[in-house]
């Protein structure tokens, strides 16, 4: 009785599991027609995947003729858990409008498709996202628009005759839209998403509108049915009507004025490149937070630098100058006033000089506080700071012009190093400077994996075990680990490992990332990417974890595996054949050292039996004709 009423219960779970609401239903009806249900995608970490890929339809065809086939990491092809439950379906719906997951889509290959027009404000110059979006409703009115944190989301319902004609119109609007807007200096960004899957190249995947996250919808209401009927009294809008567009606007465009746009969004970008990079060195002299705040913090202190005139210079780092006056309101991003390279005066001076006074001498000045405290064991003083950079010529035109100027920058610059200097943390004097590049261990990166890793992690739900059907859902997470940050991993982790080790053997994951802000050219931190590839290190015996215990004060601890690479090619070529020498013999190791030690020893016994030999007139026949040394 107890397991007929808990089959019971347990029925009636799973199926209200599997029901989905009124609104899921309405909404997957009316997208159907334009979208393609086998080949939808999944936002894992901050992309965008195809559930259902090319591989997994090839697999699914050699299972359809009798095989039993597999994935190249071995594990079996199953049609249920591979295709079927990832074909689009009301449920994906429901979990997106509740916030489960993020699902994307390409449109349908039968004659209706949905183009993803996707306008995006993500920098803080970027200030026209209004204009934008008013003008792309004048020019495609019958739209489906829905607004998001960081810009807009257009659906264009399309009728078309030809797959090929689709996808080459996509990507022609989203050339020529992109083109006009520079012309006609705006800001945003701009493009097409939402293509055809064919059978060469895979469609590009389009956010489908349901999420109710509000970081997504910041400007817009939650998904429900007032949005569905909005999506639904859109119009169709047949190919030919979207080609005539493109084409009437590519011939409004003037190349000089495209390229004028140009211009100006360029330096925008350049400052934004220069900021990151100047983030990442300021990370690595210790400064944390987010980007945006270390920018803030550090543009404070250089605004301080000079305010005489009513007019504060902000060097930016990229040749672009912007006038402030403090008396009136800030210019907004869109109405940019440009400066060419500030000149630097040509009378006579003993050092390097650029136009950004500030940043030169922080970056003198830190590493010249670090060698007089361990000179004088004190922290050195504004007159001391001064005349070093006088003394080494650290300054550009005459030493005597704006001295209080510099007094005050320097004087700040001090201050701020004063705040966060720790002379426990100082080096002795023979300690050699750390210079580390990603490019040392790219012939065994390559060979051992070749663009990157690809994951692939089946979690089964045990949680939702039905225990009518004996089943639990498996979830799949998707990931693509580049090359180059197994590069950088690698390079980080053999500097931590053999190179300078700890005592303890710990590798804490801040002085890891403290180290891998100090390679050249190496890839972008990213955490996650980080524990798959020390994980798959691990499993592999590239490094092995002995110690996983994790308190305060204490790190895992690492050593070297036997399948770390060396540091060259030519090393590990003479490792791999000392190897191939031990393996083909078939002796374990010990064996293979006496071995050798025995062949040493014979060849020494031989030597002096036939040095003997030679000299036996002097040593007596005996010798000579008795019988050879046992060995």
């Amino acid at each position: 009785m107890y397991n007929s009423k808990d089959k019971s219960n347990s029925s009636e779970e799973s199926k209200k599991k599997n029901e989905v609401n009124e609104l899921a239903q309405a909404t997957f009806d009316s997208f159907k027609p334009f979208i393609n249900i086998f080949d939808s995608g999944l936002k894992v970490l901050d992309r965008y995947i195809h559930v259902i890929t090319k591989d997994d339809w090839r697999l699914h065809a050699r299972y359809k003729n009798g095989e039993k086939p597999t994935y190249p990491d071995g594990s079996k092809f199953n049609p249920y858990l591979d295709i079927v439950r990832n074909i689009y379906n009301p449920k994906f719906v429901q979990e997106q409008i509740d916030c489960e997951e993020i699902r994307a889509y390409t449109s349908g290959n039968r004659g209706l498709g949905l183009l993803y027009i996707d306008l995006d404000a993500h920098k803080l110059w970027q200030t026209d996202q209004k204009d934008s979006l008013e003008i792309l409703q004048t020019i495609f009115p019958e739209a489906f628009y829905r607004g998001s944190s960081r810009g807009e989301n257009g659906y264009l319902k399309v009728r078309y005759n030809s797959v090929e004609a689709f996808n080459e119109v996509a990507d022609q609007l989203q050339d020529v839209m992109g083109r006009w807007f520079l012309q006609n200096q705006i800001l945003c960004d701009f493009e097409i998403k939402g293509t055809i899957t064919t059978k060469h190249n895979s469609g590009k995947l389009a956010k489908l509108p349901f999420t109710n996250l509000a970081k997504l919808t910041a400007s817009s209401q939650g998904w429900g049915f007032d949005e569905l009927d909005r999506f639904n009294a859109c119009p169709i809008v047949p190919l030919w009507r979207v080609k005539e567009v493109v084409d009437r606007l590519e011939a409004d465009l003037d190349p000089d004025l495209v390229a004028k746009g140009w211009e100006q969004k360029n330096r925008f970008i350049q400052r934004d490149n220069a900021n990151d990079q100047l983030t990442k060195k300021l990370r690595g002299f210790g400064w944390t937070g987010t980007d945006e705040y270390i920018l803030r913090e550090f543009n404070k202190i250089k605004s301080e630098q000079s305010r005489g005139d009513g007019k504060i210079r902000i060097p930016v780092y990229n040749n672009v100058v912007e006038d402030v006056d403090a008396s009136q309101p800030s210019l907004s991003p869109k109405q940019p006033r440009f400066a060419p390279k500030a000149e630097v005066a040509s009378t006579d001076r003993d050092g390097f000089a650029e136009g950004d006074a500030f940043a030169r001498n922080f970056d003198d000045l830190l590493p010249f506080t670090r060698q007089f405290y361990k000179q004088h064991k004190r922290f050195p003083s504004l007159e001391d700071a001064l005349v070093h950079l006088r003394d080494s010529g650290l300054f550009s035109g005459c030493w005597d012009d704006n001295e209080s100027r510099r007094q005050c920058r320097v004087g700040q610059i001090l201050s701020y190093i004063e705040d966060s200097f720790d002379p426990a943390l100082l080096g002795n004097d023979d300690a050699r400077p750390v210079v580390l590049k990603s490019g040392k261990f790219s012939w065994w990166v390559s060979k051992k994996f070749g663009r990157g890793i690809n994951m692939e992690a089946k979690t089964r739900l045990v949680r939702t075990f039905d225990p009518v059907s004996l089943t639990a859902p498996v979830t799949v997470t998707k990931a693509f680990v580049p090359a180059r940050f197994i590069e950088t991993f690698t390079t980080v982790a053999n500097f931590c490992l053999n190179d300078d080790p700890l005592e303890n053997k710990a590798v804490p994951t801040n002085r890891f990332k403290k180290i891998w802000n100090m390679v050249v050219d190496g890839a972008v931190w990213n955490q996650t990417y980080f524990q798959i590839v020390r994980d798959m290190f691990d499993r592999m015996g590239i490094i092995k974890i002995y110690d996983r215990n994790h308190e305060t004060g204490k790190a895992w601890r690492w050593v070297s595996g036997s399948s770390f690479p060396a540091g060259s090619w030519k090393e590990e070529q003479t490792k791999l054949k000392k190897l191939w020498k031990r393996f083909s013999s078939g002796k374990t190791f010990s064996e293979f050292i006496a071995g050798i030690n025995k062949d040493r020893n014979n060849k020494l016994l031989n030597t002096l039996y036939q040095t003997v030999s030679q000299n036996s007139d002097h040593l007596g026949a005996a010798m000579v004709n008795g019988p050879r040394p046992d060995i």
